[in-house]
């Protein structure tokens, strides 16, 4: 039995131990993970992750894991039993009873506590708790119903939006911007510079720092943000925020064409069900390639087929697209330069031995990029067609990337408009987060917006204050609040 004890004990603590310290690698490893994010992904699909994306972790964390181990094993079996009495006595000072305690069950038992609460406050889980008892009433004074907005829009401009993993203009040169003496990405600067960039006064606020956060963010101006049980029964039931109206609603009832192109499995964070209820996309991903296109294994990477084959995919859509009466919407989601290590196309690049992994698939991503976006110029279709290249978010690893830019809001979301209907001609002074993505795709295709405001964005091409402009850095804290409109009228769909 004392055996038993002794293995149930060691099995506890070393689980304790892993938690720890898998929480200490997120804290400084992965700067932007929010506690919402790790709710999110264990209520949705995880079908399609790399794994050497775990491996790469594991890699990380492997040698404290053994020390631990070993320091856990001492701590079971090499310290004596003491036992720990505490007597209860009458006025009389007679005893009436006493409990007898195994002291290491007791150092046992705190020391669980203590790890198990600094495992949490790891990853940002009492700040969770603590915004998600306040209510906010940010979204009563702010939030703007699409639905109810009056769009000024001849539905004949066709939109190529290009998502590309954690790209940000942080790695632009220090001349333009950038943190580097040598740009990361030339290309992307040089196209960044020749059309309408926005500005690096970005700000990531609340759910939208990982990929179907990002996007929905992007697309319905206004943060994913949800209950962790209200939100799992909705996904189950194939519901992703039905009470938003997004830009791909808003296309699907202009009777737009709409195609979304990714290499990896669309169920990975329930991006199938967004895309479905949300535009009803024709979904391209790993699954569909498998079954209707030619292939090699020089295609594919650990998240499913590389970049290149995806934008020779984009190729061969956007022509078929183009032999279409209706406008068409294209939407592509990149995986190449996806933390830790990337993936780095030498059938396309040179690998640079002064630039680490990720660093090479960045490079890479910038002449791929450049490389289509000069074939999308070369096509009739391109006259009639606005291109819009945007991070999905800033990156959560930036160890890997060489150098270390220590504060989030000295970094920026790379984010450009390409043959946009509308110039810029406004003081480039002003903030803007991802909400203010949605009204200003929406204006670049020529759209005339009622306020210029579209749920929580602002259209940047009018000049008006945007939300964070007025709210500035308080806004993180309410966004991060509960909120009665949003549950109602997003989550549950029952707005007045």
């Amino acid at each position: 039995m004392k055996k038993f004890i002794k293995i149930i004990r060691l099995f506890i603590l070393l689980l304790l131990i892993t938690l720890l310290l898998v929480s200490f690698f997120i804290k400084s490893k992965f700067e932007l993970l929010s506690f919402d994010q790790l709710l999110f992904y264990s209520t949705t699909s995880l079908e399609g992750t790399s794994s050497s994306f775990f491996i790469n972790c594991f890699k990380n964390v492997i040698i404290y894991l053994i020390i631990s181990y070993i320091l856990c094993l001492i701590l079971i079996y090499y310290i004596k039993n003491y036992e720990l009495v505490i007597k209860f006595r009458n006025r009389n000072n007679h005893n009436i009873f006493e409990v007898i305690y195994d002291k290491r069950i007791v150092i046992d038992i705190i020391l669980s506590i203590i790890i198990f609460c600094v495992s949490l406050y790891n990853v940002k889980f009492f700040e969770y708790i603590k915004l998600s008892f306040d209510y906010t009433d940010i979204y009563e004074k702010e939030f703007v119903n699409p639905r109810k907005v009056d769009i000024d829009f001849d539905g004949k401009r066709n939109l190529i939006m290009i998502y590309v993993e954690s790209l940000e203009s942080t790695d632009f040169s220090k001349e333009n911007g950038g943190y580097r003496d040598y740009s990361l990405i030339p290309n992307l600067e040089k196209i960044y510079k020749d059309n309408i960039g926005l500005n690096n006064n970005y700000y990531s606020l609340v759910g939208d720092s990982w990929t179907i956060a990002g996007m929905f963010t992007s697309l319905a101006g206004i943060p994913y943000k949800a209950e962790f049980l209200n939100d799992f029964a909705k996904l189950y039931d194939g519901d992703f925020m039905p009470g938003a109206y997004t830009l791909s609603d808003f296309f699907k009832d202009n009777n737009y064409n709409q195609v979304f192109i990714m290499g990896s499995d669309d169920e990975f964070g329930s991006r199938d069900i967004y895309l479905k209820e949300h535009g009803d996309y024709n979904i391209i991903d790993y699954d569909v390639i498998k079954d209707e296109y030619e292939y090699d294994d020089n295609d594919l990477n650990d998240w499913g087929f590389n970049d290149r084959y995806i934008f020779n995919i984009a190729k061969k859509q956007l022509l078929e697209l183009s032999k279409d009466d209706k406008s068409f919407n294209l939407s592509l989601l990149t995986a190449d330069t996806h933390p830790i290590e990337g993936y780095f196309d030498n059938s396309v690049c040179k690998y640079n031995d002064k630039y680490s992994s990720l660093e090479n698939a960045y490079s890479c991503e910038d002449i791929m990029i450049n490389n289509f976006v000069n074939w999308i110029k070369k096509q009739d279709f391109y006259k009639d067609t606005t291109i819009v290249i945007v991070g999905d978010h800033l990156a959560m690893y930036r160890d890997a990337m060489g150098e270390i830019i220590p504060d989030k809001s000295d970094r920026s979301l790379y984010s450009v408009f390409i043959n946009s209907k509308i110039n810029y001609n406004c003081n480039s002074n002003y903030s803007w987060m991802t909400e203010d993505l949605y009204p200003t795709i929406l204006a670049s295709m020529g759209a005339k917006i009622e306020g210029d405001r579209l749920g929580l964005g602002t259209n940047i091409f009018s000049c008006k204050e945007t939300i964070y402009d007025k709210y500035s850095e308080s806004l993180y804290d309410e966004l991060s609040k509960k909120s009665k409109l949003y549950d109602k009228c997003i989550m549950d769909n029952k707005c007045d």
